[in-house]
């Protein structure tokens, strides 16, 4: 039996669903400590080291969508969205980072229509910080068929007051309606090296353009389903008209969006066909699509000695 401490209750869904996952009160028993948090908290991480004793630091486990360099803790085992050779790989794993509304809006058992006219051609709505997101917006707004919406107002939005999980899920679901009618939808990397915005493009039917991010996780290959960019050596002109080529060949268009698609409906809805979380109860969990590799790499860790370079993608999905 492997026992769980866990620092914010959210992990207490996807947990229970394994029989060798037992969940203890007392730090000291704890095989392994569990913190999951849907952010890019680095307070919140050095604030946890603090409470728990230097010699209980091995066991902690961080499951979380950002991942930024800094957060990195040789002394943790850190499951994170995107790995950049930062000199720790060893201590990290990949997982699929998205915001979890997406899976119950994009019902696997009601498929959409990828024939269904889109009218939208090049689209982006999210947080626009200065930098590498500021010159997208500025680049790519001059273009009469690119559509980009500001939302960084979104984050005071959330943490103004105590959102409900119906109020996060109604603002997340007009994003998707508007996804549902884009062609190619922009996926510039975020705090950290990679953006949840790839997994909802997919599970809208929408083809990603991935900007400076290379995050490909488990091994598998983005690009035979995404634009892939870099802006070291990719002008905005050059991603424009490599979109605008892709829109124009039919042929490979439907290509991409069907292959995304059906990577969202066989990767990453894997735990959700095998294990019914249609109806999660957290919105701030970010282990839906991908608890099982988890939960199979925690069971490893405790049985036995592994390569620290331990490969999901040989796992069976």
């Amino acid at each position: 039996m492997i026992y769980l401490y866990l620092v914010n209750p959210i992990s207490k869904i996807w947990i229970s669903n394994y029989s060798f996952l037992q969940i203890t009160q007392d730090v000291r028993q704890a095989t392994f400590i569990l913190f999951e948090t849907n952010g890019d908290p680095i307070a919140a991480l050095l604030d946890l080291k603090k409470k728990i004793y230097p010699e209980y630091h091995h066991k902690i486990i961080y499951i979380l969508s950002g991942d930024q360099n800094a957060h990195i803790d040789p002394n943790c085992v850190w499951y994170t969205c995107a790995i950049k050779p930062s000199g720790l790989e060893r201590y990290q794993r990949q997982i699929f980072v998205t915001n979890p509304a997406i899976f119950r809006y994009s019902n696997p058992l009601k498929p959409i229509d990828l024939k269904e006219a889109r009218s939208i051609d090049i689209y982006f709505k999210g947080s626009i910080w200065s930098g590498m997101r500021t010159e997208m917006k500025e680049a790519l707004e001059i273009y009469p068929n690119v559509m980009i919406e500001d939302f960084t107002a979104y984050w005071d939005w959330r943490f103004q007051r105590e959102r409900t999980q119906k109020e996060i899920e109604e603002k997340a679901f007009e994003l998707y309606d508007t996804l549902k009618n884009v062609k190619l939808s922009l996926c510039p990397k975020g705090n950290g090296n990679s953006s949840m915005r790839i997994i909802e493009s997919i599970a809208c039917g929408a083809i990603p353009v991935l900007i400076n991010d290379f995050s490909a996780p488990f091994g598998y290959d983005y690009s035979k389903f995404c634009l892939v960019f870099d802006t070291s050596k990719d002008s905005y002109e050059s991603i424009y008209e490599q979109c605008m080529e892709l829109i124009d060949d039919k042929e490979r268009y439907e290509l991409y969006q069907r292959r995304g698609y059906e990577f969202y409906q066989k990767v990453v809805l894997c735990d959700f066909r095998d294990r019914k979380f249609y109806d999660y109860e957290d919105v701030n969990t970010v282990c839906y699509g991908f608890s099982s590799f988890i939960a199979y790499d925690l069971l490893n860790k405790y049985f036995r000695e592994r390569d620290p370079f331990y490969n999901f993608h040989n796992m069976k999905l």
